[in-house]
């Protein structure tokens, strides 16, 4: 493997690329960070580093104690909780209702990043989840595998059409319209 790395590098040197060698991982690891998150091969999983993790505890403890904010800070901290969401599962859902209040104070204030904006109670539920997804430093999101297999049988003639996937049946035929198109 070291062969290879080694290999590799003198290759792309040769063709006149630069390999930056102070950001490169040229020992062979199970686990990396690698844009933002680290990456595990062992466990099949993709988790927030710790670093980045108390960042962003520390945003959602600002945002539960704040009972008004500007909607640009709101903007930033939806923004950082979008960007940790490939690693939290289901992060995506508890986003959505930070994001309605923004559009709608946004609404209200002619488009005005800078305007303060009420934390509406409704919110409190989804810091208190993010709140929780961040305090707990074991938490991983597992990365999906390709072993998605599903079979579908098509057939069609001058007459009709039908299809079978797994158990499931279907079929019909065409009518004097769909008859004349080119693909019968």
């Amino acid at each position: 493997c070291l062969d290879n790395i080694s290999a590799t590098v003198d290759l792309l040197s040769s063709l006149g690329f630069l390999v930056n060698k102070r950001k490169g991982i040229f020992t062979p690891s199970r686990s990396c960070r690698f844009l933002g998150f680290l990456f595990d091969t062992d466990s099949f999983t993709v988790s927030i580093p710790p670093d980045k993790r108390e960042k962003l505890l520390q945003m959602t403890l600002n945002m539960l104690s704040k009972s008004r904010c500007k909607i640009r800070y709101l903007a930033s901290y939806i923004g950082s909780l979008i960007s940790v969401c490939p690693a939290v599962q289901y992060g995506i859902l508890h986003t959505k209702i930070l994001e309605r209040t923004k559009f709608l104070a946004l609404s209200s204030s002619g488009d005005n990043f800078e305007a303060q904006l009420p934390l509406p109670v409704s919110l409190r539920e989804d810091l208190l989840w993010w709140k929780a997804i961040f305090e707990d430093f074991s938490r991983k999101n597992s990365i999906r595998s390709g072993l998605f297999a599903c079979e579908i049988f098509s057939d069609a003639s001058l007459t009709g059409w039908g299809a079978v996937c797994i158990e499931e049946r279907t079929h019909g035929f065409w009518s004097s319209e769909e008859k004349l198109f080119h693909i019968n």
